[in-house]
């Protein structure tokens, strides 16, 4: 089987070479260094789900060519991270709403508005922390004065002492952690992802 690259070849066939496996790897990885990154690979024009791709590169299924997709690792970074600050202005619309509820003593409204908001929370830091990886970033490296890793840090302390208040049920405690943990937190979570953006597109320029 053959490995290609946007449909042009990039690889050997592996008869009497290296295993697939390995030729994929390494060409994954010089794309990578060419500031290129897969977004989808497929066998003879079929795409792969992980699992099938698995089963490929171990030998257990046959075809002609592997083909590997790619676009620009700073395009795919970049449309990535503005993503995620339109999910950090959801957040932040959330838990003033949530906060506004608590205020009007509406604690269902309040729960309405902040339940959505935890797996926004998760998806943010998750998609930061990928974009990281793939531009080779270092999650504890300064940004101006703070790091991806220590803004994931305090929000899974926020959440920790959100899931306590819940268990007491106290609702002031509540009000006070969504208005001065919460809603600032996502003011640092839109910084550095501009900074990141920022960093993104200078080096996308370089």
């Amino acid at each position: 089987m053959k490995i290609l690259v946007d449909g042009e070849a990039a690889a050997n066939p592996t008869a009497g070479g290296e295993p697939l496996v390995e030729l994929y790897r390494r060409a994954v990885a010089e794309l990578l260094a060419q500031g290129r990154t897969v977004v989808s690979t497929s066998v003879d024009g079929r795409i792969l789900v992980e699992d099938e791709l698995t089963k490929v590169l171990d030998g257990e299924s046959d075809g002609e060519a592997l083909n590997l997709q790619t676009v620009a690792t700073a395009e795919l970074a970049g449309s990535t991270l503005k993503e995620v600050a339109k999910h950090v202005a959801r957040l932040r619309e959330g838990l003033r709403r949530a906060v506004d509820r608590l205020g009007a003593d509406d604690r269902t409204g309040a729960l309405e508005a902040f339940r959505p908001t935890l797996e926004m929370w998760m998806a943010v830091c998750e998609a930061v922390q990928k974009v990281c990886i793939v531009i080779g970033h270092d999650v504890a490296a300064d940004l101006d004065g703070t790091s991806v890793a220590d803004e994931h840090r305090k929000i899974v302390d926020a959440l920790g002492e959100i899931q306590s208040a819940f268990e007491q049920q106290d609702w002031v405690k509540l009000g006070d952690l969504l208005e001065y943990e919460m809603l600032p937190a996502t003011d640092r979570w839109e910084a550095v992802v501009n900074r990141l953006l920022h960093k993104v597109q200078a080096d996308g320029r370089a």
